[in-house]
């Protein structure tokens, strides 16, 4: 590869994984306060289960239980779709700037709001829109886990009152802590990489295509964090625009799409501009 090239593929991932960083950080600010509200919510719903008669087996408890967390499975939805979309809109912007290298070259720019990203995220995404994601979220994490533990736990033996209490306080506590926060990470970054996406799109004069860049980092048993092997074996790979495997490939992944440009002879710039832009 010529250097210059080189030196230019460099300056596409660097911004990116520092844009990445900064989401991380949105990312983390925002669903502190989401999961605020999550876990009120779910301590209101353990207060209407524990203060009735609790249900005498599992159809009725999990029946009573997605009953009474609609509305959390609602606002949960509301406010994922709401900081993906924000996150989307600025992404737009930011990945703007970095194939503009900071205005030094004239691309053609896109505008979509937040208002728009919201619209994408309701819709089919991953074959998946956001409200059904939650719905099936809620129904792994908490639902199914409790079927399941309930079970065993009367085969031991165990009082279905005290197994029930301790179920629920699992199930309910798994789901504020892991998916809605899954859900939350998996959705700024859709909408992270269809802002990506869409300013590569808009540019199809300059760029050839996509490549795929990993977020290189070893894995741990014990936690379940590092890369996957799938987006392991992907990165560096390069796809025609319009076409490739989308990103996110799982949930909490963070690849990002790097564009593959035309030389910069064949854009018109001299080297001097670009060196001085990096």
């Amino acid at each position: 590869m010529d250097k210059t090239q080189a030196d230019l593929d460099l300056y596409f991932l660097t911004r990116n994984v520092q844009w990445r960083y900064r989401l991380d950080q949105y990312e983390d600010a925002t669903i502190r306060e989401m999961l605020k509200t999550v876990r009120a919510t779910v301590a209101e719903i353990k207060r209407e289960i524990f203060d009735g008669d609790v249900p005498d087996n599992a159809d009725a408890l999990i029946a009573e239980l997605e009953a009474l967390s609609a509305g959390l499975r609602k606002r949960i939805g509301e406010d994922v779709a709401t900081m993906s979309s924000v996150a989307g809109e600025y992404s737009v912007a930011e990945h703007t700037a970095i194939m503009s290298l900071d205005g030094a070259v004239k691309i053609n720019t896109v505008a979509l709001s937040a208002a728009q990203f919201k619209e994408f995220l309701g819709g089919p995404t991953q074959g998946t829109p956001l409200p059904a994601w939650v719905d099936a979220a809620w129904g792994e994490a908490v639902s199914e886990k409790i079927r399941r533990n309930l079970n065993v736990a009367v085969l031991r033996g165990e009082g279905y009152q005290k197994a029930v209490r301790g179920l629920i306080d699992a199930g309910l506590a798994d789901f504020s802590e892991r998916e809605a926060i899954t859900i939350a990470r998996t959705y700024v970054q859709t909408a992270n990489v269809a802002a990506q996406m869409a300013v590569y799109q808009a540019n199809d004069d300059l760029v050839k295509g996509w490549q795929w860049s990993s977020v290189l980092e070893a894995g741990y048993a014990k936690t379940g964090r590092g890369t996957c092997l799938t987006c392991a074996a992907r990165d560096g790979r390069t796809y025609p625009l319009g076409g490739g495997p989308s990103i996110p490939a799982h949930p909490r992944c963070r690849c990002v799409a790097r564009p593959v440009t035309k030389t910069w002879r064949e854009l018109g710039i001299d080297r001097d501009e670009i060196e001085a832009a990096i």
